[in-house]
């Protein structure tokens, strides 16, 4: 071929028929394997053991709730309604759980007709351990619990075995839903929705009850806790020989002897059982406690516009009062030695405050002179015989 002349058509093939000898020539094959230095490892018995388990009981493949395999896996666990719709995702508001739970069951069983008496299978629930099956039974025993005391706020509370609950927040958070609402608060807020429509006048509350009402969910108990009754007020001691508070006998340091009349008080009135006594009867306490701004001696009076106290009542039943009331009763039963005023509703912080406060108080003395009688004057005015060796007065001699 010469010059500039184009290929021909026998030169092209020619050109392919070389290409593909150079294709064919087997240029980078070789018999070496790279898995050949791979030597195979036997995998233990424990890791066969720990797959066999995750295989077997599906723990990876379950996806959480909502997800249909997830509300699936629920039910077929045994899952009580309550905890269905508390962790199923599926609760719309205003709904309760109980038909929340309904809901997602009847969807599953819908699909699945296989799981609809899968409970029959469970009985026991593994979230709740069936506890909400039980909530009108708290709810009877904690409104029979309540019903002898006059309060306006309540709050309910809860105490679960510590394994309990933790075991529950591991499964809740495996399996249910984000934001699914624990056990324990959901429980206390089923049992608080029954106890609503029952009570009137009672608000539920979440701080400053007058009563806590603590379930015990392992015995299905409530414990009272019963906030005291504050009273401010002040007094006026009119009559000496009676301390602030009380004081146990000396001998027998409160127990009770011969000496103190079996009563175990070093005197028989104090102003707080004289304040405390009658409070504590109207109220229906179980026992006063006194916080006086300060104190005055036994034997003076305590006069003015009175000290500041603050009595609480410890467990009353009853929480409501007239001020002006309960001040006549109270000085109608000191029968003159002490006097109360300015009654009225006082809280703990004001006892702390009282405490702290410095009393600021002044006496005032008063004497009266009367002129002597002879005899008292004869010995004031009779001459003293100065040779008596106790009249003699030894002057100390100093030496230059």
């Amino acid at each position: 071929m010469a010059g500039n002349e184009p290929d021909t058509a026998e030169d092209i093939d020619d050109d392919e028929d070389d290409w593909m000898k150079y294709a064919n020539a087997g240029f980078g094959e070789t018999d070496y394997s790279l898995w050949d230095d791979v030597e195979p490892v036997e995998e233990d018995e424990a890791h066969q053991q720990e797959v066999a388990m995750q295989l077997g009981t599906h723990v990876e493949e379950i996806p959480r709730a909502p997800r249909p395999a997830g509300l699936k896996h629920l039910v077929r666990q045994g899952t009580c309604d309550a905890c269905l719709g508390r962790v199923g995702g599926k609760r719309t508001y205003g709904q309760s759980l109980e038909e929340a739970g309904k809901g997602v069951r009847d969807s599953v069983v819908e699909q699945d007709s296989h799981l609809a008496n899968v409970r029959e299978d469970e009985p026991l629930c593994p979230f709740c351990e069936n506890l909400f099956e039980e909530v009108d039974l708290l709810a009877d025993i904690i409104f029979d619990a309540i019903e002898p005391y006059d309060i306006s706020r309540l709050q309910l509370g809860a105490r679960f075995p510590k394994d309990q609950m933790e075991e529950e927040e591991k499964l809740r958070k495996r399996l249910g839903a984000g934001g699914s609402d624990p056990l324990k608060s959901s429980l206390v807020e089923e049992i608080g929705k029954r106890l609503k429509d029952r009570l009137d006048g009672i608000t539920m509350v979440s701080d400053k009850p007058d009563v806590l009402a603590l379930i015990d969910v392992l015995t299905l108990t409530v414990e009272l806790d019963v906030r005291a009754v504050y009273v401010y007020g002040r007094y006026r001691k009119l009559e000496r020989g009676i301390p602030q508070t009380r004081w146990p006998c000396r001998a027998c340091k409160g127990r009770g002897c011969e000496r103190c009349n079996q009563t175990g008080l070093q005197y028989e009135k104090s102003v707080q059982d004289l304040v405390g006594n009658p409070m504590l009867e109207i109220f229906q306490g179980t026992e006063h406690a006194f916080h006086g701004m300060g104190r005055e001696d036994i034997d003076v009076r305590c006069l003015g516009r009175g000290r500041p106290f603050v009595l609480e009542i410890k467990e009353p039943r009853k929480r409501s009062f007239n001020a002006e009331k309960l001040a006549e009763i109270i000085n109608e039963a000191a029968k003159g030695s002490v006097e109360v005023s300015s009654i009225r509703p006082s809280s703990r912080s004001e006892v702390v405050r009282i405490k702290d406060t410095p009393a600021e108080k002044s006496y005032t003395i008063r004497f009266t002179i009367e002129p002597m009688n002879e005899a008292e004057y004869a010995v004031l005015t009779a001459p003293v015989d100065m040779t008596k060796e106790e009249c003699r007065v030894s002057s100390p001699i100093y030496s230059a």
